[in-house]
């Protein structure tokens, strides 16, 4: 799995997950045991192709502006 780490005057905090192209989750939740046992989160779904490609896109901006 490749890694990449914002510079030092950013931090990412989106959560973003994108499956096969085709489905997408965003939300609020880290991918932590004490956020998914204890914290209230909201998360939300979505299929709509046109969003998921935008989704795909910017976590792609993301990616490219990150250093290994």
């Amino acid at each position: 799995m490749d890694v990449k780490f914002d510079s030092q005057s950013v931090t990412t905090h989106a959560k973003i997950v994108i499956v096969d192209d085709r489905v997408a989750f965003i939300g609020s939740t880290n991918w932590s045991k004490s956020a998914i046992e204890k914290n209230n989160e909201v998360n939300v779904e979505i299929k709509k192709e046109e969003i998921v490609k935008e989704l795909e896109s910017y976590f792609q901006d993301l990616w490219n502006s990150s250093y290994r």
